[in-house]
């Protein structure tokens, strides 16, 4: 049987990533979503194990101690993590995995699976990220302004496609904003 592939989204908050990523979702039985784990609350809309699975804090410390995640990250105060066992078990019996992450976990998978497709997601504009943002109201207070440690790219490349990069830095005047 011929292994899955591993396809890595990630793009700023408001970029359309999960509209994305429900589009491809939806026309291709083939593909599977891994769905991370968070510590962050469970807004009213979202269901334990279909956005995220839902867990404490120490359940996620012990999870890190097992060794049981290929990315994790801290976002806005929150911890953020993909299961390892999830995607390589999908990826072994010939599914294509897709991870819907932010930057820090895109690189992490990166280095862990070099093999990977990784795909960066702009908006359209910086207008239309920050009309986009209000719209969503999914948190009940503003985001704070993101730390931006490290320059941002665009690649998308495995062993059979070829390198595209186009830089991107962080905008700290918009939530989770990149301007390139």
């Amino acid at each position: 049987m011929k292994r899955g592939r591993l396809f890595v989204i990630a793009a700023p908050s408001g970029a359309g990533k999960t509209s994305l990523v429900k589009a491809l979702l939806a026309s291709e039985p083939r593909l599977r979503l891994s769905v991370s784990h968070t510590t962050r609350k469970r807004r009213p809309s979202e269901e334990d194990g279909r956005e995220y699975h839902f867990v404490s804090v120490p359940q996620f410390e012990q999870l890190v101690a097992r060794g049981e995640f290929l990315e994790r990250a801290r976002v806005f105060d929150n911890f953020y993590g993909t299961a390892r066992g999830f995607v390589e078990e999908q990826l072994r019996q010939g599914y294509d995995v897709i991870l819907e992450i932010d930057w820090q976990g895109a690189q992490q998978v990166r280095r862990a699976m070099p093999q990977c497709v990784s795909i960066f997601i702009l908006p359209p504009s910086r207008r239309a990220l920050a009309e986009r943002l209000p719209r969503r109201a999914t948190d009940a207070s503003p985001m704070p302004r993101p730390t931006c440690p490290i320059t941002a790219s665009s690649t998308t490349s495995s062993s059979t496609t070829t390198s595209h990069r186009r830089s991107a830095t962080c905008d700290a005047s918009l939530p989770g904003a990149l301007r390139t």
